[in-house]
């Protein structure tokens, strides 16, 4: 009798690993990260016409690979004092995609970051220029006109290597370069945006852009299946 039973529980072994494996689990910690872009609040002293701010999140999905997400709102203004006319512009952006982690195994414990990543990236705005000065050459006299708002928007491919490491506990400090290159712009007969938020010149295809952020990190634990 216990050789028949040995024999069927053999049997059951031989056939059926999988499902038994797969009952053993085991926890692994996970995070989701909520930040800021640091880089908005010095930028202003350099190019002064334009403000904004980005928040930015990722959550782990496995070892190695965070869905990521980045917002922001930017605003231009320029005025007749450098320029010939007036222009402003109001828009926002948003950008998602994934990031791989590209450490080793063994140095990932404390959820450091050496990655690279990319998004797709969806930028729309509105945008105006006024008191726009003309010289009549006819009459020799200076017109003053106006475009009216104006909307749009731009798709474009965002590429991103960084690192994101822990400073204190739960808070990270890290830094993105990123590539960027224009897919479509909304056609304007009219007027080229002078910036697009989340891109760049409005008269470029493609562009760089760099972030200095600082994050928060909610740390939480999840069983995943275990295969012996």
């Amino acid at each position: 009798m216990k050789q028949i039973l040995y024999f069927t529980f053999s049997c059951i072994i031989l056939f059926c690993p999988e499902d038994i494996a797969a009952q053993d689990k085991m926890v692994k910690n996970r995070g989701l990260r909520f930040g800021i872009d640091l880089s908005d609040f010095v930028m202003p002293l350099f190019y002064p016409e334009t403000k904004g701010y980005e928040f930015l999140a990722d959550i782990q999905i496995t070892d190695d690979i965070f869905i990521a997400g980045e917002y922001g709102v930017s605003k231009t203004t320029l005025e007749t004092g450098s320029y010939s006319f007036d222009y402003d512009l109001d828009g926002r952006y948003m950008k998602i995609g994934i990031n791989r982690n590209m450490l080793k195994n063994d140095e990932k414990s404390k959820n450091d970051m050496v990655f690279v990543g990319i998004r797709y990236s969806f930028s729309s705005f509105k945008h105006r220029a006024s008191n726009i000065s003309i010289i009549d050459g006819h009459w020799d006299e200076e017109i003053i006109t106006d475009t009216g708002e104006r909307s749009s928007n731009c798709h474009f491919i965002d590429i991103a290597a960084g690192v994101k490491t822990e400073l204190f506990k739960n808070i990270y400090l890290g830094w993105t370069v990123r590539g960027m290159i224009r897919i479509r712009l909304e056609p304007d007969k009219i007027m080229t945006p002078y910036i697009i938020p989340g891109f760049g010149k409005g008269s470029k295809k493609a562009s760089i852009g760099f972030n200095y952020s600082i994050y928060y990190r909610i740390p939480y634990k999840i069983k995943v299946k275990e295969k012996n």
